[in-house]
């Protein structure tokens, strides 16, 4: 069947529209931040940033030069086997024909900054990319690292408080 009829989707859609109307200023602001804050970290920790001579990123994005490294799709691969879920990404340098192994990555940090991680955290995010992609240390430990990590960020932020969505699922009984 073919269909673009989903209305399914109009209360998730709504909801969504209302936060952002409501928070997407604060969380935009944020995401920028966060996302400043882990190129700069990474470029410390002796990675390839593209983009310094801009700021790194005006937005969620940051870009690796991974390269060196093995490769944009190594290295996403062995990323993943740490929890660390990245894009492999074609580079401006980069020829069509490799988009199989690109140069690059993409990371970006709107999950984490929804979860209510700030610029602080954007190191310890830098430390784990780099234990796995420059310090080779085995993927499989450092997932458990990140897992101990993550489970202190399960609050979604940016969003109603729950007495507001308790009100509002009460009007649709």
């Amino acid at each position: 069947f073919l269909s673009n009829h989903h209305l399914h989707r109009i209360p998730a859609t709504l909801v969504t529209a209302l936060e952002m109307e409501a928070y997407g200023e604060q969380y935009a602001d944020q995401i920028v931040r966060n996302a400043r804050k882990l190129a700069e970290s990474l470029a410390e920790l002796g990675f390839s940033v593209v983009g310094e001579h801009l700021g790194y990123t005006r937005s969620h994005q940051v870009l690796l030069d991974v390269e060196n490294l093995g490769g944009g799709d190594k290295c996403a691969k062995l990323l993943e086997e740490a929890n660390i879920i990245v894009n492999k990404n074609l580079l401006p340098k980069d020829p069509p024909e490799k988009v199989n192994d690109p140069s690059g990555l993409r990371l970006g940090v709107q999950e984490m900054t929804r979860f209510g991680m700030r610029e602080s955290e954007m190191l310890d995010i830098a430390m784990f990319i780099k234990k796995v992609l420059i310090d080779k240390k085995e993927p499989r430990v450092v997932a458990n690292e990140v897992s101990e990590f993550r489970r202190s960020y399960t609050k979604v932020m940016y969003t109603f408080p729950d007495d507001v969505v308790n009100d509002a699922l009460r009007l649709l009984e």
